[in-house]
């Protein structure tokens, strides 16, 4: 990409684990973040994309959502890694509870 550029990607969402995530629950707040950094124990560098909400239903163990997020390239040439992660929000990230964070490599190109 060049700095800036904007790109739409689709992310698909499989909940691997036993439980259910509750994101029909109109309590809570379930969103996806798109970040370079770490989501473990700190909070990421930067985030490179409007935290998409999942849609208002809930995922059951083995289902599988599509997520479509427009992400914006940094604005200094370079190679990025770029992080996704599941938030609930004000309450935890999931990688804190050991959810593997997937990794893709973005290149912004100086020209």
């Amino acid at each position: 990409l060049k700095p800036g550029e904007q790109v739409q990607t689709t992310i698909t969402v499989e909940n691997c684990s036993s439980k259910v995530i509750p994101a029909a629950d109109p309590g809570r707040s379930f969103t996806l973040a798109a970040f370079t950094g770490s989501s473990i124990k700190e909070s990421p560098e930067a985030e490179y994309a409007p935290r998409i909400p999942l849609p208002p239903k809930n995922i059951e163990p083995g289902q599988s959502i599509s997520i479509t997020q427009t992400l914006t390239a940094p604005s200094q040439p370079g190679v990025y890694q770029l992080h996704h992660d599941l938030i609930e929000e004000n309450v935890t990230w999931f990688a804190r509870q050991g959810s593997p964070v997937p990794t893709c490599q973005l290149t912004v190109l100086s020209h």
